[in-house]
């Protein structure tokens, strides 16, 4: 049984709360003097599990505190004039929606600057399969090179030193229609045919 319950993501960070919060937030409520609203009280509490949450991400990865945040006090229709008073940063209230538009201003500004501050992203990077087929290049006057993944392939997975090796090389190339190829090409009896760094002797199909 899980008792985390998931808060939000940080840069695909999941940040997840544990359940036994609710009984620290519990336990601020009862412990509160009666002179201390429950609302500041909770605010501290919040406002301590944002300096543990921001120890923890830049121990994880520094380089997400170095990025632009907007510190905001929240609930100003609930605080009283002194505690405003004494607030130095961006308050909004959701319920009156004071302080909200200028806050989003900030939040676009600051998104703007960031994005500037960017380097320009790399081309697109196109990867292309290796063409199929086999292609025949004449190199000499009795000289032919066979080049294409699959014939390539024939030959570099097989030892060539050995007869059961030669065996399927050269069934392998008639499967592959190879000497129906070199007769097309113009090879002739006993023309040499280079694949890769193996060489044989043409000899034409009976």
């Amino acid at each position: 049984m899980r008792w985390s319950f998931r808060l939000l993501t940080i840069a695909g960070i999941r940040i997840e709360v544990h359940a036994t919060f609710l009984l620290l937030v519990g336990a601020v409520a009862l412990l509160r003097s009666d002179s201390t609203p429950l609302w500041v009280s909770v605010g501290e509490l919040l406002i301590l599990f944002a300096c543990v949450l921001l120890h923890e991400l830049g121990q994880y990865r520094p380089d997400l505190l170095e990025r632009p945040r907007l510190v905001l006090g929240t609930k100003t229709d609930a605080a009283t004039p002194e505690a405003i008073a004494t607030w130095n940063g961006e308050a909004i209230s959701a319920v009156t929606g004071a302080g909200v538009r200028k806050a989003l201003g900030r939040l676009a500004v600051l998104v703007g600057e960031a994005r500037s501050a960017e380097p320009p992203r790399q081309s697109a990077i196109t990867i292309r399969p290796i063409p199929e087929g086999t292609t025949i290049d004449k190199v000499g006057e009795s000289e032919f090179r066979l080049s294409g993944r699959d014939v390539e392939r024939a030959v570099a997975l097989s030892d060539v030193t050995t007869p059961d090796a030669l065996n399927y090389i050269d069934e392998r190339l008639k499967n592959l229609g190879i000497p129906r190829l070199l007769a097309r090409a113009g090879a002739t009896d006993g023309c040499v045919v280079h694949i890769g760094t193996f060489s044989f002797d043409y000899v034409p199909e009976t």
